[in-house]
């Protein structure tokens, strides 16, 4: 235990969880971590909640986003990072919890196998993890042959607090979050990642929990979340300009025909016009007439609120 991993959570008003959260950082076998929690403007006792604990235990550190960065948990994870001072990081939501075993696990995987990163499984659970049946895993697979394409596909899924990364991997590889980003930002992150290094250690167990409730950011989806989504895919192809084989560039293809479907049926116009024109003209697995059809797909739901007779006839699962 002579390295320290830091941990690194963005909050805002989780007074109500986050006490929970921080209960079972405290409880790890592995004892060497500091905790760092940088508030996004939180309006309810977040703060009196966090700064009780950290009164109890000085490996808990409470900062405030700056206001010279924005606001969002982005900038808060990249602060964060700047002030941290171990050997390893893990990233967690503040609704989230760990496994009693989960960092000395994984640290002992990173050193055994000197390898960069780890990553665990996870569980996604409604009421207690303590209760059996409200445990389900959140991917099945968390490494597979092909990582950064099954990743990029979500054929596997790692969620935020599933790695736990060597801090030096990171900054060598200038591996930080997308603050411009509101969803898809661990996604755009862990894809570059993937893309730079697949040989990771796997624990093929269950090692945090991800509180699945009515506001978790993840459950909400509107047309500003896809949008972002979106862009996350766009911004992984401009970093990776010229190192992405014809079968990642064939996937995201897939996800922005997806999208612009998506667009079109919610009436997000302007966004799939975008998509359109940026992506979907210069598919060359798509035929004119099929570009077509999207085409009156769109014009039908601007007209008539319908379309998808047109929309349903074209795909690239082919």
């Amino acid at each position: 235990m002579s390295l320290k991993v830091s941990i690194i959570i963005p909050s805002y008003n989780r007074a109500d969880l986050i006490g929970e959260t921080l209960e079972s950082i405290i409880s790890q076998t592995y004892t060497n971590w500091e905790c760092i929690v940088v508030d996004d403007g939180s309006t309810d006792n977040s703060f009196e909640i966090i700064n009780a604990l950290a009164e109890k235990d000085n490996r808990i550190k409470f900062y405030k986003r700056p206001e010279t960065k924005p606001k969002g948990a982005n900038a808060c994870r990249n602060y964060g990072f700047e002030l941290s001072n171990g050997d390893y990081i893990n990233w967690l939501d503040s609704d989230d919890m760990y496994h009693p075993e989960k960092l000395e696990k994984q640290i002992s995987s990173i050193q055994d196998n000197e390898i960069s990163f780890s990553v665990c499984k996870s569980y996604v659970f409604n009421r207690s993890i303590d209760e059996s049946d409200s445990l389900l895993l959140k991917s099945q697979h968390i490494k597979t042959e092909d990582a950064f394409n099954d990743f990029i596909s979500k054929h596997i899924i790692i969620p935020i607090q599933a790695p736990i990364f060597k801090k030096q991997f990171l900054t060598d590889n200038n591996f930080y979050f997308d603050e411009s980003l509101q969803a898809g930002q661990e996604w755009e992150l862990f894809a570059r990642v993937l893309h730079k290094e697949t040989n990771y250690s796997v624990i093929d167990e269950p090692l945090d929990y991800i509180r699945n409730h009515d506001n978790n950011i993840s459950n909400n989806i509107s047309g500003e979340k896809y949008w972002h989504y979106y862009l996350a895919r766009n911004m992984l192809e401009k970093k990776l300009d010229g190192n992405l084989t014809q079968k990642s560039k064939d996937i995201l293809n897939i996800f922005y025909l997806f999208i612009f479907k998506r667009f079109t049926r919610l009436g997000s116009f302007k966004y799939a016009e975008i998509v359109f024109n940026e992506k979907i003209k210069k598919v060359e697995k798509l035929t004119g007439k099929e570009k077509r059809l999207l085409k009156l797909g769109l014009l039908s739901y601007k007209l008539f609120s319908k379309g998808d007779f047109f929309l349903s006839k074209v795909s690239l699962y082919k």
